[in-house]
């Protein structure tokens, strides 16, 4: 005999996946397949890599360097494209049998990054059987925002990233992601310090489907940087706060409601920014609770 958690609509988050560019291609239907296999009890465990990536991955080049130009206005279009990489530990966690089952027993398996077959435990009393879905077997995740900076009042200025589109799944629906806060000069206050300062704040909100999932990640920090001619070399340190949550039906109908604990983690920032004529392109390693790297390009005034 086989037995089955609820299938939860936790499967359409494997879509969520994919349009953020985790895969494609014939991979989806097997991992909204893996995913539809898994009820609530387990959902923390199998999706906490991928929160973990958003929180780092999101956090990343929202500084080119350390300087607020205060003379005049100022505006700069820019793309950041970040990659993010995973951990040995982010491809398995301790997962339990679900309810109804005839034995409650836990077994190390495959997360959404894991391994893309999972084990399978059988009742030696029973002999009912439990296979755990398998993951996307990723040992990176990419992501890419736009952002628009406007600045040069009360040496300061407002950055806003924002994207959204319609998956194509009538499930889902649409995908929003919506991130804006600002930076304000500290050198205005150093005057005979040698090195370019700022401190800057901001909020990152991503929105999927009906409330199907929410991740919220707040920054702030300081930022440092020294311009050599064309090249302008940066650092800087902040932490970030990022929390998650996961609302869907069961077969019952019944609502469930899966929040993932709010974490707050150290941002270390090392990079390096080209002065060209006409575009500035940035690059740069960032360590938090994982490690990431960012290439941009940005065009202004």
């Amino acid at each position: 005999m086989n037995c089955h958690p609820p299938r939860a609509t936790l499967r359409r988050i494997s879509l969520l996946a994919l349009t953020l560019a985790l895969t494609a291609g014939p991979a989806r239907a097997q991992i909204q397949e893996n995913l539809s296999s898994y009820g609530a009890d387990n959902a923390v465990g199998y999706l906490q890599p991928l929160k973990d990536a958003f929180s780092a991955g999101l956090s990343n080049g929202l500084f080119p360097n350390g300087a607020v130009p205060s003379g005049g206005l100022h505006f700069h279009l820019s793309l950041q494209a970040m990659v993010v990489n995973f951990n040995d530990d982010d491809r398995t966690f301790l997962a339990r049998t679900p309810a109804g089952f005839p034995v409650d027993a836990s077994l190390e398996v495959p997360t959404v990054v894991g391994d893309t077959s999972g084990p399978s435990f059988t009742d030696p009393g029973s002999g009912a059987t439990f296979a755990f879905p398998g993951g996307l077997d990723l040992s990176r995740m990419p992501l890419a925002v736009p952002q628009i900076t406007v600045g040069g009042m009360l040496h300061s200025e407002f950055t806003l990233r924002f994207l959204g589109f319609n998956t194509g799944d009538q499930d889902i629906g649409d995908i929003k992601f919506v991130g804006f806060g600002g930076r304000h000069s500290l050198s205005q206050y150093l005057p005979m310090f040698p090195l370019n300062l700022s401190a800057m704040v901001y909020y990152q909100k991503l929105e999927v489907g009906n409330d199907l999932l929410n991740t919220k990640v707040f920054s702030f920090g300081v930022q440092a940087s020294k311009k050599l001619t064309l090249l302008e070399p940066y650092v800087g340190l902040g932490i970030d706060r990022s929390s998650m949550d996961v609302n869907y039906d069961d077969q019952s109908g019944t609502s469930i409601r899966v929040e993932f604990p709010e974490e707050s983690n150290l941002h270390f920032t090392l990079g390096a920014v080209l002065h060209l004529a006409l575009v500035n392109i940035n690059g740069e390693f960032n360590s938090s609770d994982r490690t990431s790297y960012t290439l941009g390009a940005s065009v202004g005034f």
